[in-house]
């Protein structure tokens, strides 16, 4: 990080291959993520130590220890800051897949991301990035587990769960356009293919997770079995944000969004896209994301127990140091009103849910079977409620939202927002999400009103809250002007009926834990399998 020194200079590194790597890495880091990279992350035990740390080690000491982390590290650092992410390539109304070259899912494999032109480009300094939901995993058991472990790689997920060939694989990497209006239609995940999505006229991104680590993971882990595994989730999304800073320095409106975990990584990315664009409204949506809250007993088992957690579980030798991270202290209730209190209202945070979510229950009793944590002791609505009743306290005016429905489903803006997961007497869950996105309040007809329950919670229940922060108060940032309601317009004659389409394929949720994760690789491949008969035909 010296100005004018090289990264051989700077390690001290004198071997003959040693040099060859770090010379090669300084001129194009990204093929060593591919090889020699993933050979340095694979050898011996290395300790946690800073690069500082290390270059301040006597003699041949030093020389070991700078090798085996410190040019591992650093040729990291620089690939995080290497990603050319090309927006705009894709055809208008279309996707792409590229390649993350030198950043790894969960088995090794390299990494992807979906680059997504809008078909009118109608809010150029505006942004949104969805994070595909996914399970985790934390030892070889669950890391093995027919669905937690899925989640560790791509290429094994689609050959081995949903039997594609290679050749239908390859096309999906190929960097071919694959239509919006295809995908969203299919649903993996709640993307704008039609002009009806509030994101509709943005560029974004589509980041399919493959590390099992709710795209926090900054760790090499070997568990019981002595295979390598690649919790980077962190990293691969911190490169991915410094990729579209690169290409989009200024942006005034990013919208950062998933269900299920990806909705647990939207809370804890979203501070991280506040500092990285300081004059932009961000608006983070956690849908059906109350696996782990804020203050709730899985956030402290997985902060004391997991390898890869932000906390002493991970505070272990494959722990990269040098990679900062977003904080992701969740161990109060006050954890995400607190972040939100350091942006004055410019940083919002929209929860939505289903009070009895199967698959929240179903993940928990899953991981339950392969650790010493009890699901069952969890107090799952007790929780829930504390932590909403909180938050709504303790953040500032018009940064926090929430709905939550008397029901059982899961990832609710991928299942076509059911009319179950609706509060009788209100505006629809699906109306609450568009219209914040959309910069409305919730409710045009109600403005000043941010929760939505289908029953009562006193916000007076005595908690305390996080301390304002120091300095002046920038004034919060407005609220679009709703508009008025149109007058009715005086019925249409009934048209022709058309021919009836061929139906489409069934994209109902399965009833396992974490399964309908499967719906978003399935519904790609068939979308480019077609393109391909078409092509041929």
């Amino acid at each position: 990080q010296e100005p004018g020194r090289s990264l051989r200079g700077a390690l001290g590194v004198n071997n003959k291959k040693n040099n060859k790597i770090a010379s090669e890495c300084e001129r194009d880091p990204a093929p060593h993520g591919s090889a020699d990279l993933k050979e340095i992350l694979s050898g011996a035990p290395r300790p946690r130590r800073s690069l500082t740390a290390m270059t301040k080690m006597p003699g041949k000491q030093k020389q070991t220890h700078v090798f085996t982390a410190g040019l591992a590290a650093a040729c990291m650092a620089s690939v995080v800051a290497g990603l050319d992410i090309p927006l705009g390539a894709p055809s208008p109304g279309n996707l792409r897949f590229y390649p993350m070259e030198g950043h790894f899912c969960g088995d090794g494999e390299t990494a992807w991301y979906g680059v997504i032109e809008p078909m009118e480009l109608l809010e150029e300094d505006s942004f949104f990035v969805e994070i595909m939901g996914g399970a985790v995993c934390f030892n070889q058991s669950s890391c093995e587990d027919k669905w937690l472990g899925a989640w560790m790689g791509i290429t094994s997920y689609l050959k081995d769960k949903l039997n594609l060939d290679d050749g239908t694989i390859a096309y999906l990497k190929s960097g071919a356009d694959v239509p919006m209006s295809m995908l969203a239609s299919l649903k993996p995940g709640w993307l704008p293919g039609s002009d009806s999505h509030p994101l509709y006229g943005r560029r974004g991104l589509y980041f399919p997770t493959c590390t099992a680590d709710v795209s926090m993971g900054r760790h090499n882990v070997t568990y019981e079995d002595g295979v390598p595994r690649y919790h980077h989730g962190g990293i691969n999304f911190l490169t991915l944000l410094h990729g579209v800073k690169a290409k989009m320095p200024e942006i005034d409106n990013f919208a950062i969004y998933g269900g299920s975990g990806g909705g647990v990584s939207a809370a804890v990315w979203m501070s991280e896209v506040a500092e990285m664009w300081p004059s932009a409204t961000v608006t983070a949506l956690v849908d059906s994301g109350f696996h782990m809250m804020p203050g709730g007993e899985f956030f402290q088992f997985f902060w004391d127990n997991v390898d890869w957690s932000p906390g002493p579980g991970g505070d272990t030798p494959g722990r990269y140091d040098d990679i900062e991270l977003p904080p992701f202290d969740w161990r109060h209730q006050n954890a995400i009103s607190s972040v939100l209190s350091d942006y004055n209202g410019r940083l919002k945070v929209v929860y939505i849910a289903c009070d009895n979510d199967y698959i929240v229950y179903g993940d928990r009793a899953t991981m339950s079977s392969y650790s010493t944590f009890n699901g069952s002791s969890i107090h799952q609505l007790p929780e829930m409620w504390d932590f909403l009743t909180n938050l709504h306290k303790c953040a500032p005016a018009g940064s926090a939202f929430s709905y939550i429905g008397t029901c059982t489903n899961h990832h609710l803006s991928r299942a076509g927002w059911p009319s179950e997961a609706n509060v009788e007497g209100t505006i629809t869950m699906q109306s609450f999400t568009e219209n914040i996105l959309r910069g409305l309040p919730p409710d045009c007809a109600d403005p000043d009103r941010t929760q939505f329950w289908f029953e009562e919670h006193s916000l007076d229940d005595g908690t305390t809250c996080a301390p304002a922060p120091s300095g002046p108060t920038p004034a919060p940032v407005p609220a679009a002007t709703c508009a008025p309601t149109p007058a009715p317009t005086p019925p249409t004659p009934a048209p022709t009926p058309a021919p009836t389409p061929a139906p489409t394929p069934d994209t109902t949720e399965v009833d396992a834990s974490s399964a309908y994760h499967a719906t978003v690789s399935f519904a790609l491949a068939v979308t480019i399998s077609a393109k391909a008969i078409v092509a041929k035909g």
